[in-house]
């Protein structure tokens, strides 16, 4: 019944990188909508409508034909795809189904838990002829359908897709389920098989040999022997082949298929996002990115520059294929060749292309050892123009030429890859280009071959100086944005969602704070002026010298404006500024600032070991009577601490890494040296050593009491060990998490704390808040005049 495809060549697909994206969009939009859900269901407890979204349930003498075509389009399908993969002996269909499956599961899951209520409504209904959610099974069926469907036959795949429609029409009418259940599981498959076809490559990427001659002879070109390139791109799939027409002639075709302009696009993204790009060309369809490559290349060769000749060009309408035809020069690319094969005269004959094709204003955009080309007659051609860009500015031409001497002499070493293109190109030619002889310059092969060569740019940085007779330059800035800047942002976003969703755990929150005894709360904002008196004291007797103690709170008062705007690298480096105006080096600064944050480590710790006898007997009964009340905080907890085991765990892999291993040596060891040599002189000095830990601890004392007063602002208390546990493993758990300033964690572990303690969930939450709001968010308001002061009395 089945009519399996014999043989399947699997690519990434751009196409199904936008389909991830569009996905995560729309499960996010019916989260949403989820949320409205809940409102809405909480309005209406007994009936638990759903405005929009709930279709009415069918007569109850057809609910069983309702329910059959449901299950059958849902599981049946489901189990059919996996019976029809493992009968007809797919490994690559089951691989892909199972996996698909698998990840389904465990996203539906997630998913959920982000709905809350709504999704926990869509049980089965006393009827059902299943064992499974509903939303869940239309999710597998969607899945399941997706990753198999490309390896069947267009018969039997319309069938499947055909039965997933009608089981997706009939869950709809599920009880409970309605529309958004049906859309959250349509939307989790599909992203899924997406995500798996991105991962481990699509069966419907890669056009077949027979489609590009079907192609190409639709175009009025006879072609044979096609046979696709070992080396394919994701945009383009790209074939050799035997002309008819030419008698023979070796040809290249180029088909650009439904992803093409997908893949150009997410290019151009994640350059405009990534780096500080220019001018590179961008067509809108498959169509016009044939032209715009036939064009660049026949405007090259009318420019003297050795490059293919184009031999047809055009839409396909059967296939809606936009294929080139272009002839294949005879010889070896450069990344091909060795330095005895490189010779002087044929280093010279490249950069006249090169210098020929910039001449034509024409700027190749990945001038790399792999698309340049030396034919059997010692003439250097340059292939594939489908990056190029016409009106090139003095940027890309820079880029261009740094991309070809790195290719160079990667091969003839950097001396003779520096006179050859001196001796064509010029000094002050070269000197342009020095400042983008950097990885982020580079096309993918070229980095891919420097992966091993550390060294590598720096001389050949150092011998194009010379030859260009100036010294070397500072590097143009390339990045728009740095790992370090996306991972901050990603982690203050989820530090933000987990308050946003201890807030909504806590009820009428508006209600509790306006509860608030402002007495109370005028007391923690004295409070939180305090630890850093404590801390500042530590910091005193991290180092010999003196240091006026009164300066030292008021930069640790604009330590928390300058941790707001720079995170941690614009606090240390307002420490050592700070330091270095009082005469003392930046190593000292560097490593008082690690014995303030190890002392400080030291003494939570202990604060921890003697609370904890204190308060087990009461905590016992407390638990159980708000076990409930803290579930939400637990579980945060939870996650949390899955999340540092993660870290962990990638820490060590990376650890157990030689290059690793020595980068973060030479790094850290000088730091090392230096904080053991302030130890040594601190040890002369028990007294600065005492300094340390009562700063340290004052400071935990204080921020204690404050929590204490958040707590009686809404009438609660609880012992003063259990304030000095709770605020010291909140402080614990929101520094080795990795979100900035232990944003969410913190106050989760706060309001898990609390509970714990026979604390209500409201007042826990809104204590937390309360807390937070003076310690840490509205500490940077005074954190400013402090910077002002100090700037203004020359201490910064």
């Amino acid at each position: 019944m089945f009519g399996l495809v014999a043989r399947v060549r699997t690519v990434r697909r751009a196409g199904d990188a936008t389909r991830v994206v569009l996905a995560l969009f729309a499960c996010l939009g019916l989260i949403v909508l989820s949320r409205v859900g809940n409102a809405v269901r909480a309005q209406d407890e007994v009936s638990g409508s759903y405005p929009l979204i709930t279709l009415p349930t069918p007569p109850t003498d057809v609910q069983w034909l309702v329910n059959a075509v449901r299950v059958s389009g849902t599981l049946g399908v489901a189990a059919i795809v996996l019976l029809v993969a493992i009968a007809g002996r797919r490994a690559r269909m089951l691989l892909d189904v199972s996996i698909s499956v698998l990840v389904t599961l465990v996203v539906v899951y997630l998913v959920q838990q982000s709905m809350g209520a709504y999704l926990s409504r869509l049980h089965l209904g006393s009827q059902s002829l299943a064992v499974v959610p509903p939303v869940v099974a239309i999710a597998l069926a969607v899945a399941s359908a997706g990753a198999g469907g490309p390896f069947l036959g267009r018969a039997s795949r319309r069938l499947v897709y055909g039965l997933v429609a009608a089981g997706a029409v009939a869950t709809a009418f599920h009880e409970g389920t309605g529309l958004l259940g049906v859309l959250a599981g349509i939307v989790v498959g599909w992203g899924v098989v997406a995500a798996v076809h991105l991962a481990l490559g699509s069966p419907t990427g890669f056009p077949s040999a027979e489609r590009a001659a079907l192609d190409a002879r639709e175009l009025g070109f006879e072609v044979g022997d096609v046979e696709a390139l070992d080396d394919q791109d994701w945009s383009v799939a790209r074939f050799t082949a035997c002309s008819a027409n030419g008698e023979g002639a070796p040809v290249s075709l180029i088909v650009y298929g439904r992803d093409a302009a997908d893949a150009q696009l997410l290019s151009r993204i994640w350059r405009f996002l990534w780096y500080r790009d220019v001018g590179r060309s961008l067509g809108y369809s498959r169509m016009q990115l044939v032209e715009h490559q036939a064009f660049v290349t026949m405007l090259a060769e009318r420019s003297g520059v050795s490059v293919p000749k184009v031999l047809s060009a055009g839409y396909v309408s059967s296939t809606e294929d936009a294929l080139l035809i272009e002839t294949v020069p005879e010889g070896s690319r450069v990344s091909a060749l060795d330095g005895d094969q490189l010779s002087d005269a044929t280093l010279r004959e490249l950069w006249e292309s090169v210098r020929r094709l910039h001449s034509a204003n024409i700027a190749h955009g990945a001038l790399d050892g792999d698309h340049l080309f030396v034919t059997v007659d010692g003439v250097v051609a340059i292939r594939d123009l489908r990056s190029a860009t016409v009106s090139a500015t003095e940027e890309l031409i820079s880029r261009d030429i740094a991309e070809a001497l790195v290719a160079t002499a990667l091969i003839v070493g950097p001396e003779r890859a520096v006179a050859g293109a001196t001796d064509v190109l010029g000094a002050a030619r070269l000197e342009r280009a020095l400042p983008f002889l950097q990885p982020a310059a580079l096309g993918s092969a070229t980095r891919q071959a420097l992966r091993h060569q550390r060294h590598f740019l720096g001389e050949l940085r150092v011998a194009a100086s010379r030859a260009a007779g100036v010294d070397e330059p500072e590097l143009v800035e390339l990045h728009r944005i740095k790992w370090t800047t996306v991972v901050f942002a990603a982690m203050s976003l989820f530090g933000f969602w987990l308050i946003v969703g201890q807030i909504t755990s806590a009820g009428d929150l508006a209600a509790t704070l306006s509860t608030a005894n402002w007495w109370w709360v005028v007391l923690i904002v004295l409070l939180s002026l305090l630890p850093a008196v404590g801390t500042a004291y530590a910091l005193t007797g991290s180092v010999s010298e003196p240091l006026p103690f009164g300066s030292v709170v008021i930069l640790y008062y604009g330590l928390a404006f300058m941790g707001l705007i720079g995170s941690t690298l614009a606090t240390t480096a307002t420490i050592i500024r700070f330091f270095q105006r009082r005469g003392l080096a930046a190593s000292i600064a560097v490593s008082s600032g690690v014995l303030v944050g190890f002392s400080n480590f030291v003494v939570q710790f202990i604060v921890v070991l003697v609370c904890l006898p204190f308060v087990s007997s009461a905590r016992t009964p407390a638990l159980s009577r708000s076990s409930s009340s803290g579930d939400s905080g637990s579980a945060v907890l939870w996650v949390v601490l899955l999340a540092v085991v993660v870290v962990g765990v990638v820490v060590g892999v990376l650890v157990a890494r030689p290059l690793f291993r020595r980068n973060v040596i030479d790094k850290v060891k000088p730091q090392a040296t230096s904080m053991l040599d302030n130890l040594r002189r601190l040890a002369r000095e028990p007294r600065r050593i005492a300094r340390l830990l009562v700063g340290n601890a004052g400071a935990q004392i204080v921020y204690a009491l404050a929590l204490g007063a958040a707590l009686a602002a809404y009438g609660q208390s609880i012992s003063f060990a259990a304030l000095l546990l709770v605020n010291t493993a909140a402080s614990l758990l929101g520094g080795l998490a990795p979100v900035p300033g232990g944003m969410g964690v913190t106050e989760a572990t706060l309001i898990a704390g609390l509970s714990s303690f026979g604390v209500p969930q409201p007042e826990a939450v809104a204590a937390a808040l309360t807390y937070r709001l003076f310690t840490a968010y509205l500490a940077p308001v005074w954190g400013y005049p402090s910077l002002y002061w100090l700037r203004k009395k020359e201490y910064l």
